[in-house]
């Protein structure tokens, strides 16, 4: 196997790129308020960059696409489901919780409302759902790039995990939320290239 091919240049690349710029984005954080929220400094465009870039993974563009092969439109039409939730939320929850703008955590809503039992029991539960949520996201990440790479998966679980948790630990929410930028911003140059290449396999349009 020739892990320095150009398929394999480019994914190291990727993921270099990706660590500098949350590196780069997370440097000269001062204190709590600005590693958690950023001091709530970032423009509506950059969040909307970040929503889009978390919205739009594995999930939406493969197996959404799949969903809709095997039984129809119908997959793409519960998938709308999604877009009205959001919109519920922003028309008759996030108005409610301007009165919570002190809180940096949804352990410290709790808190407020509830009581500092429940803020340490948040705590807890949040943590053990991150880290399912994220083993998931590297697992499945080991489980595609396995076979198209040739990399044990181990090492893609250990390598993605580290780049991670090293931008995300030392920026915060800043790393976090440029690096979503960036990876939306490939998103949009990569998926009409792959569905460009997917048509001309299949034969063209027709």
């Amino acid at each position: 196997m020739n892990y320095l091919s150009l398929d394999h240049c480019i994914v190291y690349g990727f993921l270099f790129v990706t660590l500098v710029v949350g590196l780069w984005a997370g440097r000269n954080i001062k204190d709590i308020q600005e590693y958690a929220v950023a001091n709530r400094a970032f423009s509506t465009g950059m969040l909307v960059l970040t929503l889009l870039a978390t919205t739009i993974g594995g999930g939406s563009v493969l197996g959404l696409s799949s969903g809709v092969f095997s039984l129809g439109i119908i997959e793409c039409m519960a998938d709308l489901a999604l877009g009205v939730r959001a919109l519920i939320m922003a028309l008759f929850i996030a108005p409610r919780i301007v009165r919570l703008n002190n809180c940096i955590t949804m352990g410290d809503v709790m808190a407020k409302c509830y009581g500092n039992t429940s803020k340490l029991i948040t705590g807890i539960l949040t943590l053990v759902s991150c880290i399912c949520s994220i083993s998931v996201q590297l697992l499945a990440l080991a489980m595609m790039a396995e076979p198209l790479l040739g990399i044990e998966a181990m090492w893609i679980i250990v390598l993605s995990g580290a780049i991670l948790s090293i931008y995300a630990a030392v920026g915060g929410i800043k790393s976090v939320t440029f690096t979503d930028a960036f990876q939306f911003l490939v998103l949009i140059i990569v998926i009409p290239l792959i569905i460009s290449l997917v048509v001309r396999q299949v034969g063209g349009m027709s």
